[in-house]
């Protein structure tokens, strides 16, 4: 199977994921979820690739290469999460087993690291307690805050203290409103709009914007250095002055830090959301 025939094969279970995302229940969208997963499994094994190079390819354009044609609007981030699912489900009819009345996806994403074989993998009995938990009669939100006191006590307190973390709270504050900002422009679906707001800017500026703000997701990603006209709006302008700053360290100490404070899936995405805007048909065709 090639790239192309891998994409065609994902392609309907994304586009009925996304289209029903709201509609489904948790074991529903885990099963479309899965789906995915198992097609990606199947092509990394045959081709003995690393998945976030698979990822990439089936995207398309990579925050990496600025060479590489954009061949779908499947997100790296979709394609991640369906393989992590793959890999915790053995078999499709384990879901079902284990999550009958799991109300919604988003509940087992948030429990994912419990699932995951990694260092938060919860033994058997506090699994067994976690599995009833989402199954449970209890709220929507009063099952999300549980979920968060157990991130808060598995995983918050296993990190390290790190007072310098918040010396980076004011770029953590900028990147926050700046991805909240964009991404409620683009919903507007205004291309001229958007392009008004950033001001005057070289044609390489949104690449180049794009590809770093992707790199901070991982030490692993080539970081370009970039011009920030005066001409920009104030907006972009302090974005694009985080962003400078970061990947002017020569040590990678501060962008790992910033990792803990933003997540490197948001950085992707909002790589993605401003690469959308180099091209006003792959803004069209972008979905936020």
């Amino acid at each position: 199977m090639d790239i192309g025939q891998l994409i065609k094969e994902i392609t309907p279970h994304y586009n009925k994921y996304r289209k029903n995302q709201q509609h489904l229940n948790g074991a529903q969208a885990l099963d479309i979820i899965w789906e995915v997963g198992d097609l990606l499994k199947i092509y990394l094994f045959e081709n003995e690739i690393a998945p976030r190079s698979l990822y990439d390819q089936i995207y398309g354009k990579s925050e990496r290469n600025f060479n590489i044609s954009q061949k779908s609007y499947i997100t790296r981030d979709f394609l991640d999460r369906a393989f992590r699912v793959r890999r915790i489900f053995k078999e499709k009819k384990d879901i079902n087993k284990t999550f009958p009345k799991l109300q919604r996806y988003r509940l087992f994403y948030k429990s994912m690291p419990f699932f995951d074989d990694g260092r938060y993998k919860m033994d058997v009995p506090e699994r067994e307690k976690l599995i009833t938990l989402l199954n449970s009669n209890k709220s929507y939100k009063t099952i999300i805050s549980e979920i968060i006191k157990l991130q808060r006590t598995k995983i918050g307190l296993s990190m390290p203290r790190d007072g310098k973390l918040r010396e980076l709270e004011s770029e953590k504050s900028i990147f926050i409103k700046f991805y909240n900002s964009l991404y409620q422009q683009i919903k507007e679906k205004n291309y001229n709009k958007i392009l008004q707001n950033i001001g005057n800017f070289e044609s390489s500026f949104l690449r180049l914007l794009s590809r770093n703000t992707g790199a901070l997701a991982s030490d692993s990603f080539q970081l370009t250095k970039f011009q920030i006209s005066d001409n920009l709006s104030e907006e972009w302008k302090e974005y694009a002055f985080v962003i400078s700053k970061l990947i002017s360290r020569k040590d990678a100490m501060e962008r790992r830090r910033f990792r803990r404070l933003i997540p490197p899936e948001k950085m992707t995405r909002l790589s993605e959301m401003i690469y959308a805007l180099t091209d006003k048909e792959k803004f069209q065709n972008f979905k936020p």
